[in-house]
């Protein structure tokens, strides 16, 4: 790390004073109260998609027969000006 960078750190670290009790216990509970529980799910996600690979067997968890086809309900642009063209002659 270069010189000036741990210059800044070590004054912004100078003026912050010590957490006091009450704020390093208001510290923790507003961890236990949001971070942790993201945490928690982001790690859900990651299994759910690491089982999805695997069960595709393709890496990154993308399903081709899945995944990469359009939806039955989906109409393109092109789709609806054809069907606009063919109604008008």
């Amino acid at each position: 790390m270069s010189t000036a960078k741990v210059e800044l750190r070590e004054r912004i670290r100078a003026k912050k004073p010590p957490l006091s009790s009450a704020g390093l216990h208001s510290s923790r509970d507003e961890y236990t109260r949001t971070i942790a529980p993201a945490r928690a799910l982001a790690a859900e996600a990651l299994t759910l998609e690491r089982r999805l690979s695997a069960e595709c067997g393709v890496p990154g968890g993308d399903c081709p027969d899945v995944a990469n086809r359009p939806a039955p309900h989906a109409d393109t642009a092109r789709d609806l000006t054809h069907r606009a063209e063919s109604q008008q002659d």
